[in-house]
């Protein structure tokens, strides 16, 4: 299956990684500790550098297996705002988690829910999924509220439905579904680039390029859970 490796709105762009991406997505995670951690396990205090490098490392793999993860960018300033994306795809039944975190210094301007639609696009259109589930933990405000900005339908609370930091935390469910598409946003048609892999990606040097599938699947995730964008479940503080 052909899939786009960005998608905007003229005013938000999420694509796929690369390599160069790094120092701009650790800047961002560290001035997000204070507001993702309480939610997200895997931006704790003293979060490191080659944690990044690692997750970033292995998105070729990651993408390949069916965990699409995206930078979210400021399409005037190409300012990296954080991270969105899809995973936990259930194939036979055709749905998945959607996941999104946004710095601090850029909440409150939308970017979060313009991110959502836009990987929600991607869900319906490219990865042709009929349903995409939003979870965060029933005290994350932020995170709920970008949910229902962009229209998702509550369906409940799962009682310890997240484990956070090693205690049960109740989960608000949400949903998005194939015909709630139709009021998204419009695109902005950009060119597209060439597809973020080992064989053919410009950023993938050779040593990128043979790391240890080991070191791959250690590597954390910067995404917010089912919202996370490649491990646990729970919309992780976002912008709105």
């Amino acid at each position: 299956m052909s899939c786009r490796a960005r998608l905007s709105d003229g005013t938000v762009r999420v694509r796929r990684l690369r390599l160069d991406d790094v120092d701009a997505l650790y800047e961002a995670t560290v001035e997000s500790i204070g507001e993702v951690y309480p939610w997200q396990d895997w931006c704790h205090p003293g979060y490191q550098r080659s944690e990044m490098a690692e997750w970033v490392e292995a998105q070729p793999e990651r993408w390949e297996s069916g965990i699409h993860s995206f930078v979210i960018e400021d399409v005037a300033t190409g300012t990296v705002l954080g991270s969105t994306g899809v995973n936990r795809i259930d194939t036979r039944h055709r749905n998945a988690n959607l996941g999104y975190w946004v710095r601090p210094s850029w909440t409150r301007r939308g970017v979060a829910t313009r991110a959502t639609y836009l990987t929600a696009r991607f869900a319906f259109e490219d990865l042709d999924l009929i349903r995409a589930g939003i979870t965060a933990a029933v005290d994350n405000l932020a995170s709920r509220r970008v949910a229902e900005r962009v229209g998702a339908s509550f369906e409940g609370a799962l009682r310890h439905g997240l484990m956070i930091q090693g205690e049960g935390r109740d989960a608000a469910l949400y949903s998005l579904i194939r015909d709630d598409f139709p009021r998204f946003p419009s695109l902005v048609e950009e060119p597209e680039t060439q597809p973020f892999s080992a064989s053919t990606s410009p950023w993938m040097s050779e040593n990128h390029a043979t790391g240890s599938s080991a070191h791959r699947r250690n590597a954390r995730p910067i995404s917010s859970n089912s919202s996370t964008v490649d491990t646990p479940s729970s919309a992780a503080r976002s912008a709105k």
